[in-house]
């Protein structure tokens, strides 16, 4: 079927190309879990086939995602040190080693990518 954008406004083309990608994130979910990949797969060719008959817009990037999503990452790394781990319970001197060892690893891995991807970005 050929797309038939005058069909739909360019509000409606974008609302279902947002539905249309959550839920080939759902459908990715789904694969994680195991699902049967069969029926998903049909699941994603009728996604692609309406994404095709309504000439669905796919929906772009907040401009800032990539900050943000840096950030967040920070903010998830700090959530996993030690002294926030101690609201779930004790934390062992051995945990603390271990935690310390791989979160700073973390966030100067994340730290780097930020520096790299601002010199590419200027």
């Amino acid at each position: 079927m050929t797309a038939r954008a005058d069909v739909f406004s360019e509000a409606q083309r974008t609302s279902i190309g947002s539905a249309i990608a959550l839920l080939h994130d759902h459908v990715r979910t789904l694969r994680g879990l195991k699902v049967d990949g069969a029926y998903l797969d049909r699941i994603e060719q009728e996604l692609d086939a309406m994404a095709n008959a309504t000439a669905a817009r796919t929906p772009a990037q907040p401009r800032n995602a990539l900050g943000a999503t840096l950030v967040h990452m920070l903010v998830l790394e700090e959530d996993l040190r030690p002294s926030r781990m101690r609201a779930y319970g004790d934390v062992t001197d051995d945990a603390v080693q271990i935690l310390d060892e791989h979160v700073q690893r973390l966030v100067d891995l994340t730290r780097e990518l930020m520096t790299l991807l601002e010199g590419g970005s200027g």
